[in-house]
């Protein structure tokens, strides 16, 4: 049964390149492709040729169990990695900018790079960067995805909308789940609310 309408409130393309992201920081893109039917292969394609040169050694998944059955290519997985992580900061940053009332501007870095002398400035003072092969930002409008990027998120919007299973998920978190909940008369809040006003 498809939930619709969740998508609007509680996700977003950022949103949805983070979840990407973390998958495949963490080794699990299957679980996407095999427990979601998320179609990633685009993504694949696109971070393949795009870093073909690149052993993008800096996005290496993070692996805690080497032993347990596991056939992924970890050089793919790292370029995925890279190539998401990107689309996630140009995301971020979008709406960052569409959205002052956010106060997150601090958060907007790509702008502050200099990938020529290979630092980032941030509150005025210079951080030397480990990696400053991005050839997908354009310096003139570094928060723009490219043509390709924007079919990745098109194609992977698509799939998480019409994830059968990830809808039935949604759908009972917006009908079982609550801010609070009271447990042996413990009032019980949400791990992310805050509890003082200067939060």
């Amino acid at each position: 049964m498809t939930f619709v309408g969740w998508e609007q409130v509680c996700g977003n393309r950022a949103s949805i390149a983070n979840v990407v992201r973390n998958c495949a920081r963490y080794n699990n893109i299957g679980i996407l492709e095999e427990s979601y039917g998320i179609n990633t292969r685009p993504l694949s394609t696109f971070a393949a040729k795009i870093y073909k040169q690149d052993e993008c050694l800096n996005f290496m998944p993070k692996v805690y169990n080497e032993n347990r059955y596991d056939n992924s290519d970890k050089a793919i997985i790292a370029k995925i990695h890279k190539a998401i992580t990107i689309i996630q900061f140009k995301l971020e940053g979008q709406l960052i900018l569409e959205h002052p009332e956010y106060h997150l501007e601090n958060r907007l870095l790509l702008d502050k790079m200099n990938l020529e002398e290979g630092y980032v400035m941030i509150e005025g003072k210079k951080y030397p960067l480990n990696d400053t092969y991005f050839p997908t930002l354009n310096q003139e409008n570094i928060y723009q995805l490219t043509k390709e990027e924007e079919e990745i998120m098109e194609r992977l919007c698509e799939s998480f909308k019409h994830s059968s299973k990830l809808n039935e998920q949604m759908k009972f978190i917006y009908q079982k789940g609550e801010v609070y909940t009271i447990f042996n008369n413990n009032l019980l809040f949400h791990a992310c609310i805050p509890m003082e006003e200067n939060r």
